[in-house]
């Protein structure tokens, strides 16, 4: 990856982390402020029109950012990278993966202890809301493989395809925490300026250490 290149990326990362950290301190000390109101307020309207068509739809699309369908994921996709012999890929995977969903969101979670949203509840939700777990696994798994993907895949049509796919299932994912009611709009920029800024600023090293690792690969053959 060239200089210039890995500066956008890390300066990107440290912006979508600024967000995060401005919007937690908001959302910790200062819940009632009226802008964040307004803002969860405009969030809501994707519930203005709710039919049982959407609802399954969403409510599928939620399930693709759950613990036990990300697990199962994840370990799919360091099953294919170990065969394929991608070590660096997936040690980046897993640092993302344990960054992300399982340090991140319940530490997170804990500190700010934001409650879920008291109106249409289309899914049954126990812990807190701030930031959306499901948001934050979805751009640490789904959001790394697209990445993965960009590096490893040499075909352009199929490359194409997957990253559109896996793009999909992001937005997809984020828009349901919010029409079923389980998260804030708010918990869902949250948790997307988290999890962004974390692949933001770790890709550029992915990339330099995929570099180094197949330039010795080749020396060796």
């Amino acid at each position: 990856m060239k200089e210039k290149n890995r500066l956008y990326w890390q300066f990107a990362g440290s912006c979508f982390l600024l967000i995060f950290v401005f919007f937690t301190y908001v959302v910790k000390f200062y819940p009632q402020s009226q802008w964040l109101q307004r803002l969860d307020l405009w969030g809501q309207s994707l519930q203005q029109i709710i039919t049982p068509q959407k609802t399954a739809f969403f409510q599928y699309l939620t399930q693709l950012g759950s613990g036990q369908n990300i697990f199962i994921f994840t370990i799919i996709v360091l099953c294919l990278l170990i065969l394929f012999r991608q070590k660096i890929a997936a040690l980046w995977f897993s640092f993302m993966m344990i960054m992300g969903p399982i340090l991140g969101t319940s530490i997170i979670k804990q500190v700010v202890q934001r409650p879920r949203p008291q109106g249409i509840q289309l899914v049954h939700e126990t812990t807190f809301s701030f930031p959306s777990g499901h948001t934050i696994a979805a751009i640490c798994c789904y959001g790394t493989t697209l990445l993965i993907i960009h590096v490893l895949v040499k075909n352009r049509l199929l490359k194409a395809i997957m990253s559109l796919f896996f793009a999909f299932i992001i937005i997809g994912i984020l828009m349901s925490r919010i029409y079923l009611g389980a998260h804030f709009l708010s918990d869902v920029i949250g948790g997307a300026s988290f999890s962004l800024g974390i692949l933001c600023l770790t890709y550029p090293i992915y990339r330099q250490k995929q570099f180094i690792y197949d330039f010795k690969g080749k020396r060796r053959k």
